[in-house]
């Protein structure tokens, strides 16, 4: 998959071109529903032939040529089968990207001038890396979390360096015994065990943060005391950090899996629920942040946004609208996020899409892109 960056550039080489885009579904749970998917995508297809009605003869023309090397894309050797989805952006002379997705989306088939990219931005949310340490006082395991599959990245080890015990300042003789079943004994074994322990969470934090990079995720779980002692050095990486009470150390790979998904999950949903408090706040003080359609659009007519926020809902109803303001949002290189679950039901409140500004102007201009004529620049889908 591409970056958000390879995206934007992506998305600019076509945007002057009739593009078909098509985003599969990817596992049915189902077996009976394991070739509908071609049912519905031939809908699909007629869905936006009909609306070619009215279109001059070489758009038609173009359209079918799309379809037909769609029909050989899928009848390949290299059709996208399994895993979470597929996405295509057809030319009639061949598919200039395709690529499988880490994020189930809706299947569906668009026809129009630029690729259609916004459901693209919701499965890039599962690039970010996911890093996951199941720690106890001995040993700690370090796995990455992608596409669904879990892989061991490191196993870390408590190693005790204990002193050899001396007798009258020379070495043990035959029979002696150092006495580490005495209170002083055990004390030392203690602080040594600790000391051990603190070299390991020392490595285990340099591991982390180094797999999870700037932006990744890190989940922690285990004996309590040891994931907390793991998480105060990790505090520099802030909310990115979620402790998982319920994951302990004799947990499956399939349950480790399973917690890393969820975890990562509400760390994303966190991460959407902080931007927007962010953006109402400055929004509320007349400073750097705008919420809902019209105030949204103004911002990025005048190019000053930093960071857009749409809900998969506003997304979903109002497609043609989130696609001219993402794509306005890419020109200005600002990062661009569909937020889902909590965070998306509040910024539905607000209007279901909302920004983050590099300025505000003094002024108040009439937008080139505003409220009513926001999807301009693309069609929906159906």
């Amino acid at each position: 998959m591409p970056t958000h960056a390879e995206l934007a550039t992506l998305q600019r080489s076509l945007r002057d071109s009739l593009v078909l885009s098509v985003y599969l579904e990817g596992r049915v749970p189902d077996p009976a529903a394991q070739h509908a998917w071609r049912v519905r995508l031939d809908h699909e297809l007629e869905t936006q032939r009909a609306r070619l009605a009215a279109a001059s003869h070489e758009e038609r023309e173009r359209f079918d040529a799309c379809a037909r090397v769609l029909e050989r894309t899928l009848e390949s050797d290299d059709a996208p089968v399994g895993g979470h989805g597929w996405v295509a952006f057809i030319e009639p002379d061949g598919v200039r990207h395709a690529s499988s997705l880490l994020a189930p989306l809706p299947l569906l088939a668009w026809w129009g001038r630029g690729a259609f990219i916004t459901p693209y931005l919701r499965a890039l949310t599962e690039q970010r890396p996911v890093v996951v340490a199941v720690i106890d006082a001995r040993k700690a395991t370090v796995y990455s979390y992608h596409a669904g599959m879990l892989e061991v990245v490191a196993s870390l080890h408590a190693h005790s360096h204990a002193a050899q015990p001396s007798h009258m300042g020379d070495a043990p003789r035959l029979g002696f015994h150092s006495g580490t079943r005495g209170v002083a004994g055990r004390d030392a074994l203690q602080r040594t065990r600790r000391a051990g322990t603190g070299r390991m969470i020392a490595a285990l934090v340099d591991r982390v943060t180094t797999v999870a990079g700037d932006d990744g995720w890190i989940l922690l779980g285990g004996i309590p005391r040891v994931v907390a002692h793991a998480a105060r050095p990790l505090a520099a990486a802030g909310a990115r950090v979620l402790a998982l009470p319920s994951l302990d150390v004799h947990a499956s790979m399939a349950r480790i899996a399973e917690s890393a998904r969820a975890g990562a999950s509400t760390l994303r949903d966190a991460w959407a629920s902080r931007q927007l408090d962010e953006i109402a706040t400055r929004a509320s003080a007349g400073g750097l942040g705008v919420l809902g359609r019209e105030e949204t659009a103004r911002a990025l007519a005048l190019s000053s946004v930093r960071s857009l926020l749409v809900s998969e809902r506003y997304q979903a109803e109002h497609p043609a609208d989130v696609e001219s303001a993402v794509r306005s949002a890419l020109d200005q290189d600002a990062s661009v996020d569909v937020v889902c679950r909590s965070a998306g039901r509040d910024l539905d409140a607000h209007g279901g899409i909302a920004a983050l500004l590099r300025f505000r102007s003094a002024g108040d201009p009439s937008p080139s892109i505003g409220a009513g004529d926001l999807g301009a620049a693309a069609t929906p889908p159906h």
